[in-house]
């Protein structure tokens, strides 16, 4: 048996408890700690482009991470490459023919979802998926097609131009001149 020091959470003392919990899971192994999580994501109810980037990405790093840590997880390994096949094909579905992504199916691209968009499949990619070129291909297209075109309003315009610029870098795309 080992010696172990367990830390405490302090909670304000006006802090409002109606407002929130705090819940603290702790697991035997880094496997069994994502497991739960990518649970959660498998089953949450909501479909638009975001949420299926958001429910996508943590399925590409998990993978990533059981291969590069070394962890044996046959579920995980079996049900990984499914739900990771299952969010590419949706976002494949969803792409618009400008070669961006709305929020939803058919509503205007939008650069910043796009950008999010490309980094996950740069990320599967990384991740050694098969991510079809020409989805990728057109996402840049939009992106580039989004850069050289005038800022409609300045207040957040330098925020997306760095998260396209960064999703472009972190696809290999990048272009250091801007």
């Amino acid at each position: 048996v080992e010696d172990r020091t367990i830390e405490r959470v302090r909670v304000p003392a006006d802090a409002d408890t109606t407002l929130g919990e705090l819940q603290v899971l702790l697991e035997p192994s880094l496997a069994a700690g994502m497991r739960e999580g990518l649970r959660y994501l498998e089953t949450y109810p909501y479909g638009c482009v975001e949420q299926t980037v958001s429910r996508f990405l943590p399925n590409v790093a998990t993978y990533m991470a059981l291969k590069q840590l070394g962890v044996k997880d046959a579920k995980l390994e079996a049900a990984l490459p499914q739900q990771v096949g299952v969010g590419l094909q949706r976002l494949y579905a969803l792409q618009n023919s400008d070669g961006g992504w709305g929020w939803w199916g058919n509503e205007a691209s939008q650069p910043e979802l796009t950008a999010y968009v490309l980094l996950g499949l740069a990320q599967a990619q990384a991740a050694q998926f098969v991510v079809a070129e020409s989805v990728v291909d057109q996402a840049v297209a939009f992106l580039y097609n989004w850069l050289d075109q005038e800022p409609i309003s300045a207040r957040d315009y330098h925020d997306r131009r760095a998260t396209v610029l960064y999703a472009l870098a972190v696809a290999g795309q990048g272009d250091l001149g801007r």
